[in-house]
């Protein structure tokens, strides 16, 4: 990393590396080991600038990776940084909902139930009113019902899939009569 800062705040007067070449052409024969040892300290700090490039990359992708996690998908670093209302991390919130938690605990006392209930990996404490408690026992009424309507569907399926057979049946049976009573008569 230093020698990234020490780059950027070069002062040292830019060269031409057109211009270098035509000097490194033009040059005293006696200056070409100085010139090539110049080339070769160059190509090792190209190289190390490059591994530094590298490790900065992977660490920034990194950050993203983090950032990403606790922002949430989608957001920009621009849609945070702007955000009218002011952007809320993951632990802020959680703290400003266990401040809502303890207000209500305390507002409701024993009316509020306490239960226990994960979401993807993480442990959530919640409360359930009596409201809520009836509202689920209601769901799970109506899944009954629903679970009962779709076997009585599969049993009246059956029932005409029966049905159905028989009349084909009947109706067969009755063109092989109409048949059989056309041929007496033709014989009559």
């Amino acid at each position: 990393m230093g020698e990234v800062n020490r780059l950027k705040h070069d002062d040292s007067p830019k060269r031409d590396p057109a211009k270098m070449v035509e000097d490194a052409l033009n040059a005293d024969p006696d200056e070409v080991p100085n010139l090539k040892k110049k080339i070769k300290d160059y190509d090792c700090r190209i190289i190390k600038l490059w591994a530094e490039r590298d490790i900065l990359k992977s660490e920034l992708d990194k950050a993203k990776i983090i950032i990403e996690r606790e922002v949430g998908e989608g957001k920009t670093f621009e849609d945070i940084l702007w955000e009218e209302n002011g952007w809320k991390g993951r632990s802020e919130k959680i703290q400003i909902l266990k401040t809502k938690l303890k207000k209500a605990k305390e507002t409701f006392g024993d009316g509020v139930s306490t239960v226990s209930f994960t979401t993807e990996n993480t442990m959530v404490s919640g409360t359930k009113s009596n409201a809520e408690w009836n509202l689920e026992r209601i769901d799970g009424n109506r899944a009954r019902e629903n679970d009962a309507l779709k076997e009585e569907i599969l049993v009246l399926w059956d029932q005409l899939k029966q049905l159905d057979d028989k009349c084909k049946g009947a109706l067969a049976r009755k063109k092989t009569v109409e048949k059989d009573m056309k041929s007496l008569k033709d014989d009559f």
